[in-house]
């Protein structure tokens, strides 16, 4: 069980898997403690770097990692105001690639991850092969949403997501 269900701040997470084996976690208060026992810390809140025409600036993506093809003609992500940095802990530094990472905007207010030399963050990680049943991608809800710029780059990410391939690790 995540969370204490008889403190009212909590709810109890539902988790269920869809006819494919996929997990959906609901209660997002819980989604930080799911995903640290996968080995990921979600840390940090940090604004992405943008153009000059203020459009959102380029990721940096691992090619070589992205097995099923979701980044595929995916340029960049979008300026949501502060997105999390992936930090794959513990046993998950041998479970998870870094698929995607996005430049800090540095002209944003100081931050310590900022201040320790980080110029980027990272954006989207993938399980490695065989660690998990199925396909695992970790990445901040808000990417997957167009109010927040980076249209073309979105449809180009919904549409590899639903061609990509189905089965394999």
């Amino acid at each position: 069980m995540l969370g204490d269900a008889s403190k009212p701040k909590f709810r109890l997470a539902r988790c269920e898997a869809d006819e494919r084996g996929q997990l959906a976690i609901g209660a997002p208060d819980q989604i930080h403690d799911a995903l640290d026992n996968r080995g990921v810390r979600n840390r940090f809140g940090l604004r992405p770097a943008h153009e000059p025409d203020g459009s959102p600036s380029p990721i940096e993506i691992a090619e070589n990692s992205d097995r099923f093809g979701v980044l595929a003609g995916v340029t960049a992500l979008n300026l949501h105001l502060h997105l999390p940095h992936f930090e794959p802990v513990n046993e998950g530094a041998d479970k998870y690639d870094v698929l995607a990472q996005q430049h800090i905007d540095l002209s944003a207010p100081p931050h310590p991850f900022v201040a320790a030399g980080n110029d980027r963050f990272n954006a989207i990680l993938q399980a490695k092969p065989g660690v998990f049943h199925g396909q695992l991608v970790v990445c901040d809800v808000t990417i997957w949403a167009s109010v927040f710029g980076g249209l073309e780059n979105l449809e180009q990410l919904w549409q590899n997501v639903v061609k990509r391939p189905r089965s394999g690790p």
